[in-house]
């Protein structure tokens, strides 16, 4: 038996943002890497979303989310694809508690 694989284990999410998402700042425990698989990704750093923070990352951009970094994101007149990928446990804290979901998404990679 190996003890302390789930420590290791490496996690991956292909998300979905529709037209006109916009993610509110949350962070997670643990570091990750994402691929903007197609559409053009609008991301930035901070507690609160600001418009004039964000980065422009068209399809092909890689960009790392560190852990316990709050962040933010926004689509504007197309879908994202977003490829993420971490490892061990993860979780989601909103920077601001009221924004976080009543029901987890199904898949969620947290």
């Amino acid at each position: 038996m190996i003890t302390g694989l789930n420590k290791l284990a490496r996690r991956a999410a292909v998300r979905l943002f529709e037209i006109g998402t916009k993610a509110p700042g949350a962070g997670h425990r643990d570091e990750r890497m994402a691929v903007v698989v197609s559409g053009t990704w609008h991301f930035g750093c901070g507690d609160r979303f600001d418009a004039g923070a964000l980065k422009t990352l068209p399809p092909g951009s890689i960009y790392s989310e560190p852990g316990g970094l709050t962040h933010f994101a926004q689509t504007t007149d197309e879908p994202v694809l977003v490829e993420i990928s971490g490892f061990g446990s993860t979780d989601t804290r909103y920077f601001d508690p009221t924004n976080t979901p009543k029901t987890p998404r199904q898949g969620a990679p947290g």
